[in-house]
């Protein structure tokens, strides 16, 4: 695997591991409203944290094409070419 594609994986999965409102939803969920009714959060938390790491990796992309020093000093080997 691409070192970057595994940095991004870390990046963006350790904040999805972290607890916070969202794990308390799941928690509430799960011991209020059963199995049918965790599994319908657990899609909606999904789909809401897949939706947020595009939209961070499509603007992090912009920036880089956009600022060619920004690009540089991201430590690319392909800036240095």
């Amino acid at each position: 695997m691409p070192t970057h594609v595994l940095a991004f994986l870390v990046t963006t999965l350790l904040p999805a591991m972290l607890p916070g409102a969202s794990q308390a939803l799941t928690n509430r969920q799960a011991l209020e409203g059963g199995r049918r009714t965790l599994q319908g959060t657990l899609a909606g938390n999904a789909s809401g944290f897949l939706l947020w790491s595009t939209a961070a990796a499509a603007g992090l992309s912009a920036v880089l094409l956009a600022s060619p020093t920004a690009y540089a000093a991201s430590g690319s080997r392909a800036a240095s070419c």
